[in-house]
Parts: structure tokens; C-alpha cells; sequence
């Protein structure tokens, strides 16, 4: 999956105007999409119906988005990535080792397996991004 949607900006530096037009482009095949979602539905909504209504052809379309998809779910992705650094810095503790951490949620005598939250949390304190799962 391509990432391509845009985090929100740094207020300290004050956007180009090319990121600036780059970023309404995006917005407006967003807001465009989802209308054209609601109204005739996923399925139903081409590539080429959202650009025509944005007035842009499909190529420019995915110089954007990979996908419909993407124009979907991207911002939540976003939003997600952004929760797990914030929450990964509010549950990992600096000088805690991970395998220290790891020997509170499986405990192999017991046959008691880890919660999937807590796998969720260690994997988050693990790589700092919560890519991996254990």
C-alpha cells in the first residue's frame, strides 16, 4: 500500500505553496470521493467518475492515491500511525527491557497466553512503531 497521504504539518515552518496546492488537491479528491461514495456507492464510484468531478484525469488522480481505496482508509491510517507513536511513548518506559516486559503477559508454565492488547503494547515498546508482532 502506498502511503501518500500527508501528516499534519509542522506549524513552526510555514508550508510552500506547492505543498500548500498539494494538499487541497488531496482534500478536494477526498471530500469529492467520499460525496460520490455516499451518493452511488463504493462499488459503484470508478476512478475516473471522481476524476471527472474534481476535473482532473486519473493519472493525475493517483500521482495522489494508489487507490480508491486509499482514498477511503488513508486518513484513517494516518490518524492510526500518529496514536501508536503517541501511545507507544505514553506505555513503553525508558530503561524497562523488553524481554522483562514480555515475562508479564505469557507465562509458558501456565499455558496462559499473552491478551492480544498486551502483544499490541509490547510490540509497540519492541520497535518503536509497532510494526512487528510477536
Amino acid at each position: 500500500m502506498n502511503d501518500k497521504v500527508s501528516l499534519p504539518h509542522d506549524e513552526a515552518q510555514p508550508m510552500s505553496l506547492r505543498e500548500r496546492k498539494k494538499r487541497l488537491a488531496q482534500a478536494t479528491i477526498e471530500e469529492t470521493a467520499l460525496r460520490l461514495f455516499q451518493q452511488q456507492g463504493y462499488e459503484q464510484t470508478s476512478i475516473q467518475d471522481i476524476a471527472d468531478a474534481v476535473m482532473m484525469s486519473p493519472r493525475t488522480f493517483f500521482r495522489y492515491f494508489a487507490s480508491k481505496e486509499e482514498v477511503l482508509f488513508g486518513p484513517m491510517r494516518a490518524i492510526l500511525r500518529v496514536t501508536a507513536r503517541s501511545t507507544q511513548s505514553d506505555l513503553c518506559l525508558p530503561g524497562q527491557p523488553v524481554s522483562a516486559a514480555a515475562g508479564q503477559f505469557s507465562d509458558p508454565l501456565s499455558g496462559r497466553d499473552a491478551d492480544p492488547i498486551d502483544r499490541f503494547h509490547l510490540s509497540l515498546c519492541a520497535d518503536g512503531n509497532g510494526a512487528s508482532h510477536l
